[in-house]
């Protein structure tokens, strides 16, 4: 706790995570995003990341996508491949904000690139079916192969029906 308070990024960290686990503590979310939000602030990706996923989720706060999204992007800017995937996902559902394929095409690239098995995967079926991109056969193929190669059955399956 005496790190946490001290601004040590990583002792907050710890402390967000200890609350959202409910490791020798009660489990509580709410303790959980202010200790990541301390972390956060200091560019700590997996903190916003957490945050993102406990708003998108609704665990233990009100479920809250435009606020998940805002920690996905600051934690996709700051590298996080995870976050750059679920950013791409709220994009292409449209949950909790306007659809938009490019964005979320946009974002699959950047986690697809970070070698993110099921942004390959997305990536691949966007290029398939021209979503938020120009429909190309050849480079679904390509970014499906990725993908089944790293154990997706789904891609698997895509590259089956494409031949």
């Amino acid at each position: 706790m005496k790190a946490g308070n001290q601004n040590h990024s990583m002792a907050q960290f710890t402390l967000g995570s200890i609350y959202a686990e409910g490791m020798c503590v009660t489990q509580d979310y709410v303790k959980a995003v202010e200790w990541y939000t301390k972390a956060a602030k200091q560019n700590n990706g997996q903190a916003e990341f957490n945050i993102g996923y406990i708003y998108a989720n609704g665990l233990g706060v009100k479920q809250n996508y435009n606020l998940a999204l805002q920690h996905f992007l600051n934690a996709g800017g700051l590298g996080h491949p995870e976050a750059m995937f679920f950013a791409g996902v709220l994009y292409a559902n449209g949950w909790g904000i306007k659809q938009d394929f490019k964005k979320a095409s946009d974002w699959f690239i950047k986690a697809a690139y970070k070698d993110h098995k099921e942004a390959q995967y997305n990536l691949g079926i966007m290029f398939r079916d021209g979503l938020g991109v120009k429909k190309n056969p050849e480079r679904a193929k390509v970014w499906l192969q990725k993908a089944a190669d790293r154990g997706v059955a789904e891609a698997k399956q895509a590259l089956q029906e494409m031949k």
